[in-house]
This record gives structure tokens, C-alpha cells and sequence, in this order.
């Protein structure tokens, strides 16, 4: 029981701080159960750590680190919201150091996922980029595509099960 309430506590800290830094940002996994009435209208989810004593190896400048992963996923989770707030790492984000991370769009994303289709998908007749990017991105985009009159029947059936399984998935 001591476990439960300490995870509640750490929970209410956490979604204090998410909804003074991002409330819009707000949503992460959780499996302490908060109280509807704590949740200020957002949902705290946090994974099942069971008794929080699981100890991952981090490397730190080439050392191996060991590490609480309830404790690094909390902090993370927390720097998500601070990051929301302050905008940290919108000058830093692309630096190899700090993730390399990229700004997407629809448009970069469907390519990605065209290159995919095409890698994956073996289709018996050309079909064209321009078409395969509109029909991804409308999946991506509304959750559901339409058959271009420019693609065939055949292809349109070999197609529909890669964008039901990647692109509809990732609307959802």
C-alpha cells in the first residue's frame, strides 16, 4: 500500500507540474490510477513499473550508468513539459548532442511513408510518387484516403493494406 501511495504522490507532482508548464502537453503514461478529480481534466498515464526498483544501464560520456527507470522516465517526462513552457530545445534539438532531432510536417511524413510503401509494397504497374503521397497524406491527415482515378483497381487493393496498417494506425 505504501508503494500506491508514494506512485499517487509522485503522480499529483507530476501532473501539477504538466499543467503549470504544458497543459496542452499533458498526456503520458500511468498506471496509479489518480483520481478523476486530481486530473484537472487531463489523463497522467505512466506504464506499469511494478515495484520501481527496475535498473536500466545508461551511458554517460562512455560510461555505463546505472539508473531507476521510473526515475528516468519521470524526469523525462517532466522535461517534456518544462521544454513546452520555455521552448529549450527549439535551438537545440538538431544538434547531434542533443538527439538530432528534425521538424516534420505531413509532407515529410508521407514521403517517408511513400518510401516505404514502395519499398514494401510490390506493386505490378507503376503508380506515381505525386499519387502515392496524395493518398498517404490524406490517410495521415483524415484518417481516410480515396482510390485516385490515375490508380488502377489491382494496385489500389495491393496498396489499401499498407496505408490500413501504417498510415491509418498512426491517425489514430
Amino acid at each position: 500500500m505504501a508503494r500506491r501511495v508514494s506512485a499517487n504522490i509522485l503522480s499529483t507532482i507530476l501532473l501539477v507540474a504538466l499543467a503549470v508548464c504544458a497543459p496542452a502537453h499533458a498526456q503520458f503514461w500511468r498506471s496509479t490510477g489518480l483520481p478523476d478529480a486530481v486530473e484537472f481534466g487531463m489523463r497522467i498515464e505512466m506504464g506499469d513499473f511494478g515495484d520501481a526498483k527496475k535498473v536500466e544501464e545508461y551511458e554517460i560520456n562512455g560510461k555505463k550508468v546505472p539508473a531507476n527507470s521510473f526515475n528516468v522516465t519521470t524526469l523525462h517526462e517532466i522535461g517534456h513539459s518544462v521544454d513546452e513552457r520555455d521552448k529549450v530545445m527549439d535551438a537545440h534539438q538538431g544538434k547531434a548532442g542533443c538527439g538530432g532531432w528534425k521538424r516534420e510536417s505531413l509532407t515529410t511524413t508521407a514521403l517517408a511513408f511513400v518510401t516505404e510503401l514502395k519499398a514494401s509494397v510490390k506493386l505490378k504497374k507503376a503508380v506515381s510518387d505525386k499519387d502515392l503521397t496524395q493518398v498517404v497524406g490524406a490517410a495521415l491527415k483524415s484518417g481516410t484516403t480515396a482510390k485516385p482515378s490515375s490508380i488502377e483497381d489491382a494496385e489500389w487493393q495491393l496498396i489499401l493494406p499498407f496505408l490500413a496498417d501504417n498510415c491509418l494506425a498512426v491517425k489514430e
